[in-house]
C-alpha cells in the first residue's frame, strides 16, 4: 500500500474524494495506486496540500508502506 492511500483512509476519505481534495484526476491516482503509473512531481504536491503533508515530504506520501 502507498502512504498517500493509507493517510487518505485515516481520514475517511475514498480515492475518489482525495483526486477531489487535490484537484487531480481520479483515473490518474487510481492508476498510480495501482502501479501504472508513476506520481509526477505536480500530483505530488497536489497530494501532499489535500493530505496536510509538507511539500518537502511530498514525494514520501508515494512509498510503500506497511499495511
Amino acid at each position: 500500500m502507498l502512504r498517500f492511500v493509507r493517510e487518505a483512509r485515516d481520514r475517511g476519505w475514498s480515492i475518489a474524494r482525495l483526486a477531489r481534495e487535490a484537484g487531480v484526476n481520479q483515473t490518474q491516482i487510481y492508476e498510480i495506486k495501482s502501479g501504472d503509473r508513476n506520481a509526477r512531481p505536480h500530483v505530488q504536491v497536489r497530494v501532499a496540500r489535500a493530505l496536510g503533508w509538507p511539500l518537502e515530504r511530498a514525494a514520501e506520501l508515494f512509498e510503500k508502506v506497511v499495511e
